[in-house]
């Protein structure tokens, strides 16, 4: 891909439509449209960004597109507008799973004392005859137990921010949204950021109309099925594996059934069509 400008977008999206939303009809805010915001769409937010000619150390490629910049949003755009008792589902991408600068992480530099002492203030037993291999391997383990910063501002508000498995955007119904925006943009092009901003991407998202939305949240549950059956009847799964410690820890069959009060939120981010994903 080349070196040249391009648009972020942030965006927020429930069954309802996009959050925040003050009205379903994009077209009446065309005109007022320009870099920031979609003014009709709380939640969505976006800019133009310029990819790095070296990759940062941070393993972003674009400037701008940070935990930062995210929990900003997070914090502004999103947090707000929420429904009590939301339940959040983000994906793995880096931005959205840092932790506070003071939280222990465990590494093969730490000495073993440390790891002990880690160990114990997160409930779990190590015995005098561990090595340290064993001891980290423990340690990792009881880390998966630490709130990341956007949960716990997500908890702080009274809400739930649960992560996806890695590499499985068929699960996040934002995805389909972004690919419906994507289409009906590339079906228009514009080499022009200005053209881009005005018109390209307002008329896309105009075309996605709530009912739309509601397909693919009908399609993510219907993959969430299968995805649920299929590691359950799978016999190779040994216990304590990374997929049923998800399972024990997020009960993914009750997402959809929150009360009459709440509502699901699928929170994601798109900039040149790939989502920065890593393992847990």
């Amino acid at each position: 891909m080349g070196l040249g400008p391009r648009v972020a977008i942030m965006g927020a999206i429930t069954e309802k439509g996009w959050l925040g939303a003050r009205t379903q009809n994009l077209k009446s805010s065309l005109s007022v449209l320009r870099i920031g915001k979609i003014h009709s769409y709380k939640s969505i937010k976006y800019w133009q960004v310029q990819k790095d000619n070296e990759q940062r150390p941070d393993g972003e490629g674009y400037n701008n597109i940070n935990a930062s910049v995210f929990k900003e949003y997070f914090q502004n755009n999103v947090i707000p507008f929420l429904e009590p008792n939301s339940v959040i589902i983000l994906d793995n991408a880096r931005y959205h799973r840092t932790y506070r600068l003071d939280t222990f992480k465990p590494t093969a530099s730490i000495k073993k004392e440390k790891l002990r002492e880690y160990i114990s203030s997160q409930g779990e037993e190590s015995s005098a005859d561990m090595k340290k291999p064993e001891l980290l391997k423990l340690a990792k383990f009881c880390f998966k137990k630490e709130k990341t910063e956007i949960q716990q501002i997500a908890e702080n508000n009274g809400h739930t921010v649960l992560y996806l498995p890695p590499y499985h955007p068929e699960l996040n119904p934002i995805e389909f949204a972004w690919g419906f925006i994507k289409a009906k943009a590339a079906a228009n092009p514009s080499y022009s950021i200005n053209t881009i901003n005005k018109q390209t991407l307002p008329e896309a998202f105009a075309t996605l109309s709530q009912n739309t939305i509601s397909k693919f949240f009908s399609h993510v549950r219907k993959q969430e099925s299968i995805y649920m059956e299929t590691i359950i009847k799978d016999e190779s799964l040994q216990e304590g594996s990374m997929i049923e410690d998800y399972i024990s820890e997020n009960d993914l069959s009750s997402i959809y059934e929150s009360s009459a009060s709440s509502e699901l939120t699928d929170l994601s981010h798109i900039s040149d069509g790939t989502s920065e994903e890593e393992d847990n």
